[in-house]
């Protein structure tokens, strides 16, 4: 059962993100951004998190409140709420508990869609997509609502105000916790600032201090790039991937299973140099070289700092090098949604492609034949992906009989044996259609496997839901490119629809 739920979600996950990219990489685009801003204290959680009780859609809908033009007006709310928004965030516990954090999340997502400024609430929105709240204590919220305040101001083009010193901006204006129960006999400490005195440190004061200290400490993963020169023009093919993608809208909703980009520099290395991109952690494949989950807990990397810490992991020594022993992450508390990533082999799909690409058990019959292909391959792709999850085995194994390994004749055979001959339009397309096909026919010294179709090969559902499922697959496994179903269309499938709703 386990399976199916992923199975699931990673038809949705592959729909929406495959989604993404089409509307990226098809339509036509200006020279490519550069990489997004990042805050060094910022992670990416996913706000899908399970203890939010509020729908997602309610969370992340549309603005609610109309445009506002007069700028005065917009001006002095803007100077209110934002003096409002951080006291809120100084007041928020240090170590809140899972109700609380939610709480905070589910205000903010709520807020950005109510505030009484349309046009600054849809420019708000934005910058939640890119940065989503950070709730895990006190410090993490102050330090991003600080963030998000500058990256306004940047887009506004008013100066950036120094988060080391919050509290000379913005007074709390309440006492501590500990100054609450003084003020039942009189002893309340003064916190005016108007009145150019403070008994006692204003909570921000020591806010902006912690912040400080935190604000570049972030977990993050470090893809190194072999030797530069020896990649030619492939080295800059994954960064300008993802310069595309950060250039897209930040409120299409395949961006969050799509892994983003925060930076990118090259190293000098003994010969060459060696470009590095940065990216936020995912969590490991639950299957070799196909899936990697979001992680929305950086405790799992705090605990191995500390153990590794407490308890170094032995190395030796090797070519003037350190080599040290591998140490496991431990499982996090919650995982996110799966994540699309990699992109070094990734193409612009708006130039003709006939290139050998994907993992051979999922490569689709164009590419096979080297016709041209173009997004309709990611479709077959998700196709076979989750029969693989959810039936817990490979639809194609591609196994030659004589050669007892993998061999494009065998894996053509399988698909016959599944769907049928080619249509002519498919093969008319092949350069090598060929090597396999005669007149229409087979012909490539193997025999065809027994025509055996999906109904007979599912056996561990029944009725509609049965039905139900082999009905989406059939939508992505298409001989024809043209004929399998869009990632919008999948989207929408009664199956797939029917684990969003459950």
């Amino acid at each position: 059962m386990a399976n199916r739920q992923i199975a699931r979600r990673i038809v949705v996950s592959g729909a929406l993100s495959i989604c993404l990219l089409f509307f990226l990489f098809i339509r036509p685009q200006g020279p490519p951004s550069p990489a997004v801003r990042a805050p060094g204290h910022i992670v990416h959680p996913s706000t899908n998190a399970p203890g939010i009780v509020i729908q997602d859609d309610l969370l992340k809908g549309a603005v609610v409140m109309p445009r506002l033009g007069n700028e005065t007006v917009k001006a002095e709310l803007g100077r209110a709420t934002w003096k409002y928004f951080h006291t809120v965030m100084a007041r928020f516990p240090e170590k809140p508990t899972t109700d609380e954090q939610d709480a905070l999340r589910s205000y903010i997502y709520l807020f950005a869609r109510l505030y009484p400024c349309g046009e600054c609430a849809e420019h708000f929105q934005q910058h939640l997509n890119k940065y989503p709240p950070q709730v895990s204590s006190r410090k993490a919220a102050a330090g991003w609502a600080c963030f998000i305040h500058n990256e306004v101001n940047v887009m506004l083009d008013k100066p950036e105000f120094d988060c080391n010193d919050l509290g000379a901006f913005y007074d709390c204006g309440c006492a501590g916790d500990e100054d609450e129960a003084g003020a039942e006999d009189g002893t309340h400490p003064a916190t005016s600032r108007a009145a150019g005195k403070s008994d006692e440190p204003d909570p921000l004061d020591h806010l902006a201090v912690e912040i400080s200290k935190e604000a570049h400490r972030r977990y993050v993963t470090l893809k190194m790039f072999i030797n530069s020169a020896s990649l030619g023009k492939q080295l800059d093919d994954e960064l300008n991937i993802y310069r595309r993608i950060e250039g897209a809208s930040q409120n299409h909703p395949g961006r969050e299973y799509v892994r983003s980009l925060l930076d990118s520099f090259d190293v000098d290395g003994p010969e060459e140099k060696h470009r590095c991109l940065v990216h936020p952690p995912l969590w490991e494949n639950i299957k070799a070289d196909n899936l990697m989950f979001g992680i929305d807990d950086d405790s799992v990397f705090s605990d191995f700092e500390e153990n590794e810490l407490r308890d170094p992991s032995p190395g030796k020594e090797l070519d003037g090098r350190t080599i040290y022993v591998s140490r496991e992450l431990r499982m996090p508390k919650r995982l996110d949604a799966p994540v699309l990533c990699d992109f070094g082999s990734a193409v612009f799909g708006d130039e003709k492609h006939t290139e050998d690409v994907q993992p051979d058990i999922y490569r689709a019959p164009e590419v096979i034949l080297e016709a041209p292909w173009t997004y309709s391959v990611d479709i077959w792709n998700v196709g076979c992906m989750i029969w693989d999850l959810f039936e817990g085995g490979s639809l194609f194994s591609g196994r030659d009989p004589e050669f007892q390994t993998y061999r494009s004749r065998a894996h053509l055979a399988e698909m016959i044996s599944l769907l049928g001959p080619p249509p002519p339009s498919l093969l008319a397309q092949g350069d090598l259609t060929g090597k396999f096909f005669k007149e229409g026919n087979f012909c490539a010294g193997i025999p065809v496997p027994e025509y055996t179709p999906l109904e007979a090969r599912e056996t561990t559902l029944e009725g509609e839901e049965k039905e139900k499922f082999l009905c989406l697959v059939r939508k992505m496994l298409q001989w024809e490119p043209g004929k399998r179903s869009s990632a919008r269309e999948l989207e929408e499938d009664d199956w797939v629809q029917t684990g969003l709703r459950g």
